[in-house]
């Protein structure tokens, strides 16, 4: 069985740019790639309608990316920030303090990641799969709630995963970095003769941290900055049929004195744990009639401790517990008339059966939040593409939404397309998305030390209205 062993020295991580003229940055000097998020099927970049950035395994070997959040922050008009809790990104100058990107949907294999309490996607060392197991990364730019849904207010950004194929053999890759950090990861992954793959990960991320931070106004912290993430992931395939899924656990101590616990207090972090299970059908009928369908469930739970001294010589500590849960389906039908156009209609449900969100001081106990829940949600969208000539097409949908707290939503999308030379091609596009309010905001009420949060039932969703003007060449076929 092939082996390959692969060793990273990694310095302190930090948001490349893409300023050295390679041969890896081949989506501007090669011919241009597929996509396949940007209308829910494949097709050319050029004739997507939307701005789309690929990104390869390649270049992330490359410029050594080891996050999401770090790919994502190299590209133009994408900003990415660290508070020592979480990594945060921000599109086209919008990123607001304390943002867990909610307004940016994230996919790993066409699986929605923005869990179900606050719309958290991990984008850091808390992304649920390995960098090293990513084929590439699909980077949609503007509003698609026309066919995602909530939350793909900025971008879509959807993970393609290797499959068995693509390693043929066993994966040893470790990372060596500043502040005593080590990951070690093993791959596994073969396509059997039978036609079956099957492809295994799993990793061990831990990092000290910083040894001493500083922090105006409160003074040094000191051995507080400590991070560790396990994390397993697996993907099999048989014919039309792949189930995939993905475990992560991660525990990150905090420095900071964050949500005003006492400073300095080694007894303060973060807990998070996220699952999903997926299992898709793809298939092909005879006629052109292209069918998807989609099975999932998906599990996010949180924990903390937040110390506070009331006195000198009294320690409280706050906990939070919240859990979600959560199972879906989607269908998607797209067929194609006449070779120039294509109607592509779809749906899907999503019922959040649990959610939890808990709080409590410990020693003395006090009870300060216990709300459960339960939710739904329903989509329905249509995309209407034509070829209007050789070298012009027009895209139209939209998407209906309802959900169980503020009622229904529609979001439309329209695209021209023109291409007036082979290497150049002219967009005109204009968008409606959308973000729901969460659970957190609508519903969770609690005070604790005297902080206040109060849910609101009545909020309504959060709107984005875009008109856009692409002009993308090939520049290889200009020079």
């Amino acid at each position: 069985m092939p082996l390959a062993i692969v060793i990273h020295s990694a310095m302190a991580e930090k948001n490349i740019m893409l300023t050295e003229f390679t041969d890896e940055q081949a989506l501007l000097f090669s011919e241009l790639p597929s996509v396949l998020t940007a209308s829910r099927h494949e097709q050319p970049i050029a004739k997507a309608p939307a701005a789309v950035d690929i990104i390869t395994a390649e270049q992330i070997k490359r410029y050594g990316w080891r996050t999401m959040a770090a790919i994502l922050g190299s590209l133009p008009g994408f900003l990415s920030t660290y508070d020592r809790a979480y990594n945060h990104v921000g599109v086209r100058g919008f990123a607001p303090p304390g943002d867990y990107n909610t307004r940016i949907l994230v996919l790993i294999d066409g699986h929605r990641v923005n869990e179900s309490l606050q719309d958290y996607a991990g984008l850091g060392r808390d992304f649920l799969v390995d960098i090293e197991n990513i084929e590439r990364v699909e980077v949609v730019r503007g509003p698609a709630s026309a066919l995602y849904g909530s939350n793909a207010l900025f971008a879509v950004v959807n993970v393609i995963t290797q499959r068995g194929r693509d390693l043929q053999g066993v994966r040893l890759a470790g990372e060596l970095a500043y502040y005593d950090a080590y990951q070690g990861q093993a791959s596994l992954g073969k396509k059997f003769s039978n036609g079956i793959e099957a492809l295994l990960s799993a990793s061990h991320y831990y990092s000290d941290g910083h040894e001493q931070l500083h922090f105006p106004g409160f003074g040094d912290a000191y051995n507080l900055d400590t991070e560790e993430v396990q994390r397993f992931t697996g993907k099999f395939s048989w014919q039309d049929f792949t189930l995939s899924g993905s475990w992560l656990n991660r525990q990150k101590y905090l420095p900071t004195g964050t949500t005003g616990t006492t400073f300095g207090d080694p007894g303060t972090y973060y807990h998070d744990r996220r699952a999903y299970a997926d299992l898709n059908y793809h298939h092909v009928f005879t006629g052109d009639w292209d069918v998807t369908g989609r099975l999932f469930w998906d599990g996010y739970e949180f924990d903390d401790d937040l110390p506070y001294h009331v006195s000198s010589s009294q320690r409280i500590v706050n906990r939070d517990y919240w859990q979600g849960q959560w199972f879906g389906s989607e269908v998607l039908v797209s067929h194609t008339f006449f070779d120039a156009h294509r109607i592509t209609l779809g749906s899907e449900f999503r019922y959040n059966y649990q959610q939890v969100m808990s709080n409590s001081d410990e020693n003395p106990y006090t009870l300060y939040a216990d709300n459960h829940q339960s939710s739904s949600i329903v989509g329905v969208y249509l995309q209407d593409e034509w070829t209007l000539l050789s070298n012009l097409s027009l895209q139209a949908g939209g998407r209906w939404d309802h959900y169980d707290s503020f009622g229904d939503t529609v979001n439309p999308r329209l695209g021209l397309i023109y291409q007036p030379t082979s290497s150049t091609t002219l967009k005109l596009l204009y968008g409606r998305a959308f973000r729901s309010p969460n659970a957190f905001e609508s519903s969770y009420t609690c005070c604790q030390s005297s902080v206040p949060w109060i849910g609101n039932a009545n909020l309504q969703p959060e709107k984005i209205e875009t008109f856009e003007v692409v002009l993308g060449a090939t520049l290889r076929r200009l020079l």
